[in-house]
């Protein structure tokens, strides 16, 4: 609910490595908090990829960024069950997107030592 209440994101941060030749990614995005000190929120600690190509990474970044708004969706849908009077409490599924990184001057910072050493 942290990365669709904020107007923007400022920093997006990835760190990769490979186990028994599985690669998988970190995810985590910085919100600027209350006093201008970075907010770190952590979306996934596993992201698997099929391999390590940069590509890959990016478009797994962009897939597990996309599969936040279906939990969104799904969050509003039991809340409207369960506590309809609480449903406007809840960001818009669409408020989660890879956009709000332009925004502000957000920064990208990835681990490229496997993509660097192809």
């Amino acid at each position: 609910m942290k990365l669709g209440s904020a107007d923007s994101w400022k920093q997006l941060w990835t760190d990769a490595t490979t186990r028994r030749q599985i690669p998988f990614t970190a995810l985590i995005i910085g919100l600027l908090g209350d006093e201008e000190d970075i907010d770190p929120v952590v979306v996934s600690s596993c992201i698997f990829m099929d391999d390590e190509r940069s590509e890959t990474q990016a478009d797994g970044i962009v897939n597990k960024i996309n599969s936040l708004k279906h939990r969104l969706q799904r969050l509003i849908e039991v809340i409207q069950t369960k506590h309809p009077d609480k449903v406007h409490l809840i960001p818009s599924p669409d408020s989660i997107t890879i956009d709000k990184l332009g925004q502000d001057d957000g920064v990208v910072m990835t681990d490229t030592c496997n993509g660097a050493q192809k």
